[in-house]
């Protein structure tokens, strides 16, 4: 059933399974929850330090985050039911204590040693690098792309609400954006949302702002492709949501091999002269005329 669903399975017996997963998951989660307290005893301001951090403490602070914003007692399940779990803590605690003693000594050579001893025994450390850099670097485009976007429209969407926000970007702080939308201001937490572009931004605006349709006649050339101008419309303005063509006409009034197609162009109802003077300049920008 399960290889059927798509699922990988491996085999494997109780014992290797309790000591794996007290690394997998005893070792992951009891660090970052012990980090997380940390955090909390020394009393840090974590919106401050998101001022000042790197791509690298803000993908630690997310993972810490989605941990300790979970069900607590699934978690202590998790380590207090394993049998495997407690030697894993204590070679955690003597490493951590090492390390510390060599910082305190400032014994550079114990401390270099050390890392270097790990890093060979993790292996494909370059795997490790290539992978984090994705993920960093899908941080920090995101980051960017809300910052080249002060000022105009932008469509986010709330990765656990699936709730969609329609506004201008007002400001961008380290963990958070604010968007303008009308005389309503909302302040969001960037790990949390995901901007849409394209085809998903015009359907969510549609269906906040409504279609409108209109109908356009101009006049091209008798060579020249309708369907394919309507399609060209689509993909050059934004708002234009579909298009059909209702009458295509040649002969008196029209000059010789000129001919005359009529559109009706359907499009987002939030700004409709916007998009209208926007379809004036894209017609005559192919050479067309409107009748």
């Amino acid at each position: 059933i399960l290889d059927d669903a798509g699922a990988r399975t491996v085999d494997s017996d109780p014992k290797e399974h309790d000591r794996v997963m007290a690394i997998v998951q005893g070792l992951t989660h009891y660090a970052y929850i012990s980090v997380g307290k940390t955090l909390n005893d020394l009393g840090v301001d974590i919106k401050r330090t998101r001022i000042f951090s790197s791509p690298v403490y803000d993908l630690m602070l997310d993972m810490i985050g989605r941990i300790i914003g979970q069900d607590p007692h699934l978690y202590a399940e998790i380590q207090m039911t394993n049998p495997e779990i407690m030697p894993v803590h204590e070679a955690f605690i003597k490493a951590a204590t090492r390390i510390s003693d060599s910082v305190r000594l400032r014994d550079e050579k114990a401390f270099v040693g050390m890392m270097g001893r790990a890093a060979k025994h993790f292996g494909h450390t370059e795997r490790a690098m290539g992978r984090s850099d994705k993920a960093i670097a899908s941080i920090v485009q995101e980051a960017l792309k809300l910052k080249e976007s002060m000022g105009k429209e932008i469509c986010l969407e709330h990765i656990y609400s699936k709730k969609v926000h329609i506004g201008v970007v007002e400001d961008v702080m380290a963990d958070e954006v604010v968007i303008r939308c009308g005389a309503r201001k909302n302040r969001l937490k960037i790990s949390n949302l995901s901007i849409l572009d394209g085809g998903r931004k015009i359907k969510e605006k549609a269906k906040k702002y409504g279609e409108a349709a209109r109908d356009y006649s101009i006049v091209i050339d008798e060579h020249a492709d309708p369907t394919l101008i309507g399609s060209l419309a689509c993909l050059h303005i934004e708002s234009v949501l579909s298009w059909e063509i209702l009458d295509v006409y040649k002969g008196a009034p029209l000059e010789p091999k000129k001919k005359s197609v009529c559109y009706r162009i359907s499009m987002v109802a939030d700004d409709i002269r916007a998009t209208e003077n926007l379809l004036g300049r894209f017609f005559h920008g192919l050479g067309a005329s409107l009748r």
